[in-house]
């Protein structure tokens, strides 16, 4: 059975380059990880990290991200109703763009 991948790189890298400068405003650096990142494509999602920025004097305001990415790709879902599970991550968020699945890693 020949599939087609639900995200390659290069219709990754668009969105994550639309995304990456209004996220300095939260504290914020946006990361591609996952299978699109290593082997250039992914049959199941876009996973995204976003790395909190350094040169910030505040904390990063991890609320106002997820209300932000809420408003780019309506409501998240919680990643831990399905089954993942870290110490690390302040938020994990399933969302939808197109009908393609995003994952999203916040430390």
């Amino acid at each position: 059975m020949n599939r087609t991948p639900l995200w390659t790189l290069e219709s990754a890298l668009p969105l994550v380059r639309c995304l990456q400068p209004d996220t300095r405003q939260f504290g914020y650096h946006l990361a591609l990880g996952g299978g699109v990142l290593n082997t250039g494509e992914s049959y199941k999602d876009l996973d995204l990290y976003f790395l909190p920025l350094d040169d910030k004097d505040a904390d990063p305001d991890t609320d106002a991200l997820v209300a932000w990415l809420d408003e780019q790709f309506g409501v998240g879902e919680s990643l831990i109703d399905f089954g993942y599970t870290s110490k690390h991550y302040k938020a994990m968020r399933k969302y939808s763009y197109s009908g393609y699945r995003i994952d999203v890693f916040i430390l």
